[in-house]
């Protein structure tokens, strides 16, 4: 009887040491009265500092909030050598929609240094009354770093996990956060407080330890994870443009260039995806660039333009180029367009020439007529002009008009006209 009992106590501490063993690679735990606990760790530095991190963005904001730790506990997860993961809920409020896209946590590793992890775990599950519900969506990593606090609880250095993810977006409801730590090779413990901020206390999915069930189920109290949510703010892009083309006394089939300028006057943080949405049909147009994607607030760019002229004579041509937004249709902006070929029907008005006076008509506006530019003594009508040497060609061929060609030349105070005139000219 005394073996049988005897043998009966010493499966009993078998089964205990097997029981702390487990446990103590469960939970880190702060124990005050008893440090020599095998299932507890001494919190030999436990601080009341908060911690507030800096999000890396300024269009990056806190949707979900459950930072900072009370140093009270950290709950085990990992990938190797058994897989542990941590659940959490949180809201989106109602008649919201977020774009989830950066997950933080705070942390400390068993044995390992900060740094050692590689990736993380993360999906969101659907609620389902208070507990976890199903999995939805499992997230894409963009980055994963651990960055040091500067802060050590139970001996160990804390970090925070900045965990990076393609968007995922979620409108209102309740859902719940499962992750866990990849890489490192042993354990990685989530720090907590012991108030429950919102909702249901964090669950606990360990493999080894199944099923899945709240965190006081193992560790015998209630617990909040210590990870926060940020989202991307919508930031809207502004399409502005500035330019005034203007080509005047322009040959047909010429080819002439001019530049303009497209920027993004909209809020901090956007960015601008913008097109050419239309231009006039007369002459052939070349724009360099005719499109762009991302232009940040603030910035812009020039846009080169090339226009081989129409064939049509004593023609103004104008028009506009369209620019829009690519993502808002609404947002557009124009820039005036001039072209003008020169005029073949001239009047010149009243111009001393060796010592003759000479009067051509023309039809159209005198303002955009192309004068014959004596450049030293010129009446052009009634104002005179003064300036250097040129020598003009002057082109009269509509009906009515002189005909022929016409070559001035301007020497000191003379001109000297040479060409062929059907029917010459008026001498007043």
């Amino acid at each position: 009887m005394k073996e049988t009992t005897s043998k009966k106590m010493k499966e009993a501490s078998v089964l205990l040491i097997a029981i702390c063993m487990i446990l103590s690679t469960v939970v880190v735990m702060a124990n005050e009265t008893n440090e020599t606990n095998e299932v507890c760790l001494s919190n030999e530095s436990i601080t009341t500092e908060s911690f507030q991190p800096e999000i890396p963005s300024t269009t990056n904001l806190v949707l979900w909030d459950q930072y900072d730790t009370d140093g009270s506990n950290g709950l085990s997860h990992m990938d190797v050598p058994t897989k542990r993961a941590l659940l959490d809920d949180f809201e989106v409020p109602t008649d919201e929609e977020w774009t989830l896209t950066d997950f933080h946590s705070l942390n400390v590793w068993d044995i390992a240094q900060p740094g050692t992890g590689t990736d993380f775990h993360l999906e969101f599950w659907s609620d389902a009354a208070g507990s976890p519900g199903a999995p939805l969506v499992a997230t894409t990593t963009v980055s994963y770093i651990e960055t040091v606090t500067g802060r050590t609880w139970f001996s160990r250095a804390e970090f925070e996990i900045d965990y990076i993810y393609e968007p995922v977006v979620l409108t209102e409801g309740t859902y719940w956060i499962y992750g866990f730590v990849i890489g490192g090779g042993n354990n990685c413990f989530w720090m907590v407080r012991q108030d429950v901020i919102w909702g249901s206390e964090c669950w606990c999915d360990y493999s080894d330890y199944p099923p899945m069930r709240p965190g006081s189920g193992i560790f015998g109290e209630a617990f909040d994870l210590a990870f926060q949510l940020t989202y991307v703010v919508e930031t809207i892009p502004d399409l502005d443009c500035k330019g005034d083309i203007s080509w005047e006394d322009v040959v047909p089939g010429d080819i002439v260039t001019d530049t303009f300028t497209v920027s993004n006057v909209g809020e901090a943080g956007s960015l601008l995806n913008w097109e050419i949405e239309s231009y006039p049909d007369w002459g052939n147009w070349t724009f360099d660039p005719d499109s762009g994607t991302g232009l940040p607030d603030g910035d812009s760019v020039t846009i080169n333009v090339e226009v081989v002229a129409p064939d049509n004579e004593s023609t103004e041509f104008t028009g506009e180029i369209v620019l829009v937004n690519s993502d808002d249709p609404d947002d557009t902006c124009t820039i005036p367009i001039t072209l003008i070929t020169p005029y073949n029907n001239l009047d010149i008005g009243r111009v001393w020439l060796r010592g003759l006076l000479f009067r051509c008509n023309r039809v159209d506006d005198a303002d955009r007529a192309l004068a014959i530019r004596l450049h030293y003594i010129e009446f052009a009508p009634f104002d005179r002009t003064s300036g250097m040497v040129t020598m003009n060609r002057v082109i009269f061929n509509n009906p009515g008009a002189y005909g022929g060609r016409m070559y001035e030349v301007g020497f000191g105070m003379f001109t000297y006209v040479i060409g062929f005139f059907e029917g010459g000219l008026e001498i007043l």
